[in-house]
């Protein structure tokens, strides 16, 4: 109780010193301007610790001459020999704490006015300040406990001791020549030779790639060949242990440690005892794997509508990165009361309702397809869950891609497409504006290969919500063959992707199509007479509704993998949430709504099935029947150019199509079923059969 109390007093004392600077043995008052005093001093000379780059940008900027040497945190003293290594790897790190740099600093260090240093062998501890004027010879020596960071010297809540002695040479010589310059000159430098001359070429900000960053990889394991340590049995061991150490919420930082251990691996050999960095013939055959491995470097988190989920395999729940501390997970999934839970679920009806209140069509059919979407965007962050079952349960990986990993959401302007969208992200605590642009992963004319997979490669489960997708993303070679590859070869945890489209362009190949889930809401909302009024309604909703519901789905999904209950059924991968929502409707004593979809929607088959009645009741001309059964159809009649041709014919259902080269033939029957339509001639035909036997 004294000491709480002591403690108390202190804090309530304005003249305690947080920072205890010690000068000439008496302790004095000093900020950091004083301390790194750029009037004075012009050469600034560093071991220590950066939190942050604007804050290094703040100190050095002003200064003609800094040689820094980047030290380890506090929180990582002790922590492995290996953290140097850890640190040349992270290449996205490297090229993020550039981009932060201050322009003056970038130019400082282009110039080479600037040099930023660490070390392979060990991390360092120290905390050594040197500062000196090269026209006056006066000089600063500053040791102690503190980091360079604005924690340790501007915003206080932390006690810190340093000591200055000035102007006392033999001190200063004895830190620079014995301490700082060998572990300054056995340093490598921590910006990439590649980033200066890229940004020498064209000062903007460095995207990080796999590309660049693989080029910078091997440009800076040739540069500094003979600077690579060699690791012994029991360090590569250190290494690869290095992440298990920490707790499970720290998977941020877990994924780091292990991304750089995957590519340590792949750059080293065994030789005797020892790890060896690898010649360079032998580093060129790794380069495809180390582009894999950088390729699932985490998105910047400020890229990003999300929220960031994980799934905790020691729990089966979700956590949610800390936005205070981005290395840091706080859990997610949790149980919430009744009426809370009773508040979302009529909020949720409302919104599914104003699809009926405000449209055109009254059919209820439009309801279920958007509590369908709302439903998959629950089950979304569960999908690849599922796909892993599934795998496992049939012993074939080609059924992995039996659920699907795209849901596109077609509908014509107005039909309320993106307002969905941007419900789903409210629901799930995304940030405002709840889904991005298709412009954000796109490059030129057609999406961008590396930017999308990015997204897939993460193990954040909200679902990539996009906007708008044109038409070309489905039939074009770069988005099909995309499609097919993150459907059939993406494992482990990764999310799914959400979007809308316009319905009236929209078609695609039978390998896409068996690979989406496609709904289609083509209820316009009527504009003109309810435009203010439905404004008004949604508004109201969107402005009560947040992620509480979602908290307590992703909870009740927990405790049913924890019980083994069954996780989805054939062709329907939004079976568990179809039945925790009806849950939901029971505890809250509320009818399940009439529109309640019970079952997956075949939206692309029924649109298919249409458009091919229609054009055999008004060209039955065209359909000429063959004695064997297949349909021979004079498409010059039916079609105006060779990419109409293209578009429809893909709307043919599955076993439709004999052959589609020159001609285009179909198997009647298959063909007849599909659209719902009985042969003309099946009476003949049936005679005809009969006749041959």
């Amino acid at each position: 109780m004294e000491q709480i109390s002591l403690l108390e007093q202190i804090d309530d004392n304005p003249t305690k010193k947080y920072l205890c600077v010690v000068k000439d043995d008496k302790i004095v008052d000093m900020t950091f301007e004083d301390i790194f005093d750029t009037n004075t001093f012009n050469e600034f000379y560093a071991v220590t610790y950066v939190s942050s780059p604007a804050f290094f940008s703040k100190v050095v900027k002003d200064f003609k001459k800094v040689k820094f040497i980047i030290g380890i945190d506090d929180s990582e003293y002790l922590s492995s020999f290996t953290s140097g290594i850890e640190k040349f790897v992270d290449i996205k790190g490297r090229i993020d704490f550039w981009n932060d740099l201050q322009k003056e600093v970038k130019e400082k260090i282009c110039d080479e006015s600037i040099s930023i240093r660490f070390t392979l062998d060990a991390p360092i501890h120290s905390k050594i300040y040197l500062l000196n004027n090269s026209e006056t010879g006066f000089k600063r020596v500053v040791i102690g406990s503190a980091n360079l960071t604005e924690k340790a010297f501007i915003n206080k809540k932390q006690y810190e001791d340093i000591i200055i002695f000035d102007n006392d040479v033999e001190k200063y010589d004895l830190y620079y020549n014995q301490r700082f310059k060998p572990l300054f000159e056995a340093g490598v430098n921590y910006i990439p030779d590649i980033i200066r001359k890229k940004y020498l070429k064209n000062p903007s900000v460095i995207l990080f790639s796999k590309e660049v960053a693989t080029e910078i990889l091997n440009n800076d394991l040739e540069i500094n060949r003979n600077k690579f340590c060699v690791l012994t049995d029991e360090q590569m061991a250190e290494l690869k242990s290095r992440s298990q150490q920490l707790e499970e919420h720290y998977e941020v930082k877990k994924e780091e440690i292990q991304r750089s251990t995957n590519i340590i691996n792949h750059i080293t050999k065994k030789k005797g005892n020892n790890y060896i960095l690898k010649p360079p013939d032998e580093l060129k055959k790794q380069t495809l794997q180390i582009e894999t491995i950088i390729l699932k470097a985490s998105k910047n988190i400020t890229d990003d509508v999300r929220q960031f989920y994980r799934f905790m395999d020691k729990t089966n729940t979700l956590s949610v990165v800390d936005k205070n501390n981005h290395e840091f997970y706080k859990p997610f999934s949790e149980k919430i009361d009744i009426e809370n839970i009773r508040k979302n679920l009529e909020l949720i009806n409302r919104f599914v309702n104003a699809y009926e209140l405000f449209t055109f069509k009254t059919n209820k059919t439009y309801q279920s397809k958007i509590m369908e979407i709302i439903l998959f965007s629950f089950m979304s962050p569960y999908i690849w869950k599922l796909r892993e079952e599934i795998v496992l349960k049939t012993s074939s990986e080609s059924n992995r891609s039996t659920f699907p990993v795209f849901l596109v959401i077609a509908g014509r302007a107005a039909s309320g497409k993106t307002t969905a969208l941007e419900f789903i992200g409210l629901l799930l605590g995304n940030n405002s504006p709840y889904y991005i642009p298709y412009s954000l992963i796109q490059s030129g004319r057609t999406v961008d290969k590396n930017k999308l997979e990015s997204y897939f490669d993460s193990e954040y489960l909200a679902p990539i919500l996009v906007d708008e997708i044109p038409s070309s993303f489905f039939t074009g070679k770069t988005g099909e063959n995309i499609i097919k590859e993150i459907s059939n070869n993406t494992t482990g945890k990764h999310p799914v992707m959400i979007g809308t489209t316009n319905v009236r362009e929209f078609n695609t190949t039978s390998q896409v199509l068996r690979r989406i889930y496609y709904i289609q809401v083509d209820s316009e909302f009527n504009t003109k007479e309810f435009n203010a009024e439905s404004k008004k309604y949604l508004n109201e909703i969107e402005s009560e509704i947040d992620n509480s519901l979602f908290k307590d789905f992703s909870y009740r999904i927990a405790e049913k993998i924890k019980n083994e209950e069954i996780l989805y059924k054939e062709n329907d991968c939004l079976f568990l949430a179809r039945e925790i929502f009806k849950e939901y409707y029971k505890e809250c004593g509320m009818n399940v709504p009439e529109w309640f979809p019970h079952q997956p929607f075949y939206d692309y088959e029924e649109r298919g099935k249409e458009i091919w009645k229609n054009i055999y009741e008004n060209n039955r001309d065209a359909f000429i029947e063959k004695d064997d059964g297949t349909i021979y159809v004079n498409t010059s009649i039916i079609f105006n150019n060779p990419r109409e041709r293209e578009n429809i014919v893909n709307y043919l259902g599955i076993g439709c199509v004999k052959e589609d080269s020159q001609i285009l033939l179909l198997n009647g029957d298959i063909f007849y079923n599909y659209i719902g339509i009985k042969p003309r001639n099946s009476f003949i035909s049936t005679i005809k059969k009969y006749i041959k036997r």
